[in-house]
């Protein structure tokens, strides 16, 4: 299948905690695809908020590499790419 859905790690769920009043409401599954799919797609867009990620986007628009140590630099394969940033958080 292209998208699948996945439990989520105990770590993963206290970090999304913040964004929640209770704990109840916390998600403990999500929703993942593989790169083989994202890269079948016609047009991908990567969106990535906060200074978390500024590694990742780096690697992706700076750096000649591609490895998966950072997936999204295999982005780079593909011809239809959009990527919007932003260093503040969106809650």
């Amino acid at each position: 299948a292209a998208v699948h859905p996945v439990e989520l790690t105990e770590s993963t769920i206290q970090a999304n905690s913040r964004f929640f009043e209770k704990k109840e409401d916390v998600p403990t599954t999500a929703i993942t695809m593989g790169m083989g799919d994202i890269l079948a797609a016609k047009c991908v867009v990567l969106i990535a908020t906060g200074l978390a990620k500024t590694d990742a986007i780096r690697g992706l628009v700076m750096d000649d590499a591609i490895t998966t140590h950072n997936p999204s630099t295999m982005l780079k394969m593909h011809e239809n790419v959009y990527v919007v940033i932003t260093a503040k958080s969106v809650k």
